[in-house]
């Protein structure tokens, strides 16, 4: 499973990675944090977070009885993830794999429990966040950002442009023109309701000469 999987990883980080060897979910799991910031100069804390969402993410491995040589047996025959063994064949598998049939029916039967634990948790989780229930603030420099009733303060404003470096947070808004895109538990959301707070002339002369507003 690509490591791009994983939140706050996108192409320039993946590329980073990809030189210093890491490549996979796996790779994630067992890298040494010091050894891998220190090669990639990327943040020990940001490879910490990730590793841990290593761990969070089901993998063939996870399946009891699964260990690198038939994950290598199974990777050649296609099945490298566990979508992938849950709507497997096991009569088909076993004949291109040399692995027992039975085996493979339990890890196939293992995977569809595992599917079924995450699409709960998916469907738990995706909630949907658009003009009805969301609206962003702006107000010197920094934005306020307003989901179902609940209110983020002094979350980060980006450029166009700067998708990846958004992804870095928790939560963020990218704000072009008029419009905004709000970055928000690992998902994009677009057409967010959007105001600017503009400062009046007393507050303009009490930040230049005091820094206050």
């Amino acid at each position: 499973m690509n490591i791009t999987e994983i939140k706050g990883i996108g192409i320039t980080y993946a590329k980073k990675l990809k030189k210093v060897g890491i490549t996979r979910i796996e790779d994630l799991r067992e890298m040494s944090i010091e050894e891998i910031a220190k090669k990639s100069k990327i943040s020990p804390l940001l490879l910490t977070k990730w590793k841990k969402e290593a761990y969070l993410i089901r993998i063939l491995r996870d399946i009891k009885g699964i260990g690198p040589t038939f994950q290598k047996k199974l990777e050649k025959k296609g099945i490298k993830s566990i979508e992938d063994l849950a709507s497997a064949d096991a009569h088909t598998l076993a004949k291109k794999t040399g692995i027992p049939e039975k085996k493979i029916e339990k890890w196939i039967s293992d995977a569809k429990e595992l599917m079924k634990k995450r699409i709960i948790k998916k469907a738990f989780v995706a909630e949907k966040i658009g003009p009805e229930n969301a609206h962003i603030h702006i107000k010197e420099g920094t934005a306020i950002v307003k989901i179902k009733e609940k209110i983020h303060q002094g979350v980060s404003i980006f450029n166009p442009g700067e998708e990846n470096k958004a992804q870095n947070e928790d939560i963020a808004v990218i704000i072009k023109k008029q419009d905004a895109k709000l970055w928000f538990k690992g998902k994009w959301y677009e057409n967010i309701p959007l105001t600017v707070e503009k400062m009046g002339l007393m507050d303009k002369i009490k930040k230049i000469l005091w820094g206050e507003t």
